[in-house]
């Protein structure tokens, strides 16, 4: 019997079966890192996200009166006890209202802002249907001055702590893990004073 140059059916079968096991791992391989690297952008965007609105506040809570920092449920200079997360922040910032470019008003007392507002947006102010996940700054009215984060933890993701050293400002972000990613969750801290 002669041999002819070619495979027989049973080396074909052998090779196509490491073939497809070999495909199948690297199928398996790049999977995982595509979810590794999705997860890793969703927590790069949220440490992002969640630096710029702290660098936002406390560029603006540096400049409030102390004396006007109050929170949902406390009064005047109280804004929260321990690590008790707060539904919300007001102030007032030293600014100049009397149109002399200076903060010290003609009468020779400090001029103040209206009040301001770090808080959920529960009441849905700038009307786009994020409401405890959304951080925004009002102003006065109550209109909507700069949606902060839309990736607030509804649980105590927000938190405002008098230390020794001033105030404490704490953001927890949380990502629901949208188009197959894990559910991500970032805490962000930031320490300044403010203003006697």
């Amino acid at each position: 019997m002669t041999r002819s140059n070619g495979f027989t059916l049973i080396e074909m079968m052998v090779t196509m079966s490491i073939l497809t096991v070999v495909m199948l791992g690297m199928y398996t391989l790049n999977d995982s890192m595509t979810r590794s690297a999705m997860q890793q952008e969703s927590l790069a965007m949220l440490r992002d996200e969640g630096r710029l609105s702290l660098q936002y506040m406390t560029r603006i809570m540096r400049m409030a009166q102390s004396g006007t920092l109050k929170s949902e449920d406390g009064g005047a200079g109280t804004v929260a006890l321990g690590t008790q997360s707060v539904q919300s922040i007001q102030f007032q910032i030293v600014a100049s209202m009397d149109g002399n470019a200076t903060a010290i008003n003609q009468d020779f007392t400090v001029g103040l802002s209206t009040v301001m507002e770090f808080t959920p947006d529960f009441g849905d102010a700038n009307n786009d249907g994020y409401t405890s996940t959304q951080l925004v700054h009002l102003d006065a009215d109550g209109s909507v001055v700069r949606v902060l984060t839309n990736h607030l933890n509804p649980e105590g993701g927000f938190a405002c702590i008098r230390t020794a050293g001033g105030l404490q400002l704490s953001l927890v972000l949380f990502d629901e893990g949208n188009s197959g990613r894990q559910p991500a969750t970032k805490r962000l801290d930031q320490v300044f004073a403010v203003r006697n």
